[in-house]
């Protein structure tokens, strides 16, 4: 059998070594092979330059170059690049665990090849808790269960809820749902040849960066016939607060807001009108995060002023950030969520920005000492 890693790569220098690294220590399976796409999409550091380096060095690599596409199309290339009988996702600053091909492997062998599912569902853990599963899927999933096509309400109830299910790296695809997912692309237009490396994206000629896993995610589980959960920790993820999910960017909010426009429509279709109530308190917490990201920047105090102007200018933000969080709200989004909905937010936010910045500047200074 053979496997392929999807992994876009942008200006991920600072980590990306460390996960060819966990890819090389991965056991592959006796009669098995592997094959690794590093997806680099317009890096300003020397990221195509180790991805390059990487695919010279050793076969298995593939090192693909297009311009600005985005997270959204690097992956999506990778889908359509990808030989592999199954697909694991990575991203540039994760590990992939030594075993994760044997176990895929060993589940798989254990079947009839015509019941594969065309999803693996998996644990990850954080870097820091290798130990330590991210997802409580217990009381969601039967361990080793294959969900077909009559079964899967449960994951579309997840899906509404919350988003345990949204990465893409703590699952494995089907070749066959791949090319699916891919020739859809064609046959709507998306993610064609005369797109490559000019800077468009697939989603409306934008480079789409945020919100596209759970946009992406959405589409897998429509589109599979049959899910499984192996209950195993596959992946670990490293909380950093420097990539594109842990710093302000100032197409996040309008990226996010072309995925809940999609996944509306999803979630119309698998449920109808039933978690529009939780699904609008995730889009409440979007907001807040918005807003949280840019107020912990680094930005100067008029910028951030602008930026703030303009998110809570936004239609979108005008309907969804003032009303409840989800439960599950992280504590520091809780926070940053009750100055947005007090009395003189604007200013309070920004006096929160400038606050920040000075401690994280004296931090700075003292830390070179």
């Amino acid at each position: 059998m053979t496997f392929s890693i999807v992994i876009p790569v942008y200006n991920a220098e600072k980590y990306i070594k460390e996960c060819i690294e966990s890819v090389d220590a991965m056991v592959i399976p006796e009669g098995s092979s592997l094959e690794v796409l590093l997806v680099e999409n317009g890096s300003a550091d020397e990221s195509g330059q180790i991805c390059d380096a990487c695919s010279e060095k050793d076969s298995k690599y593939r090192s693909l170059h297009f311009g600005k596409i985005g997270a959204y199309g690097a992956r999506r290339e990778g889908m359509k690049a990808a030989k592999g009988d199954y697909i694991f996702f990575a991203d540039a600053d994760d590990k992939m665990d030594a075993l994760a091909l044997v176990k895929v492997l060993g589940f798989l062998e254990r079947r009839d090849e015509a019941d594969f599912p065309d999803i693996i569902l998996h644990n990850a853990a954080g870097i820091e808790t290798p130990d330590k599963r991210m997802f409580d899927f217990s009381a969601g999933f039967e361990a080793g269960r294959i969900y077909k096509e009559a079964e899967k309400a449960q994951f579309y109830e997840i899906m509404c809820l919350n988003d345990s299910l949204n990465a893409l790296w703590n699952k494995v695809i089907s070749r066959g749902l791949a090319r699916q997912i891919v020739e859809g692309d064609a046959g709507r237009g998306i993610n064609d040849d005369e797109n490559n490396g000019d800077g468009a994206d697939h989603i409306g000629g934008k480079q789409f960066n945020h919100g596209e896993d759970l946009l992406q995610t959405a589409e897998l589980i429509d589109k599979a016939t049959s899910i499984v959960y192996l209950d195993e920790i596959l992946y670990y993820y490293r909380d950093n607060a420097q990539g594109l999910t842990g710093s302000f960017h100032k197409e996040f909010l309008e990226n996010q807001v072309d995925a809940w426009k999609s996944f509306d429509e999803y979630a119309d279709k698998w449920t109808g009108d039933r978690f529009t109530k939780k699904i609008a308190e995730r889009k409440t917490l979007t907001c807040t995060i918005a807003v949280k990201s840019l107020v912990y920047s680094m930005l100067g105090t008029g910028e951030k002023k602008r930026e703030l102007t303009r998110i809570m200018d936004d239609p979108f933000y005008k309907e969804y950030a003032l009303k409840a969080l989800p439960q599950w709200a992280p504590e520091e989004d809780t926070y940053v969520h009750e100055i947005m909905t007090g009395d003189g937010a604007f200013e309070k936010l920004c006096s929160l920005g400038r606050s920040y910045k000075t401690k994280a500047m004296v931090k700075k200074l003292l830390g070179r000492k």
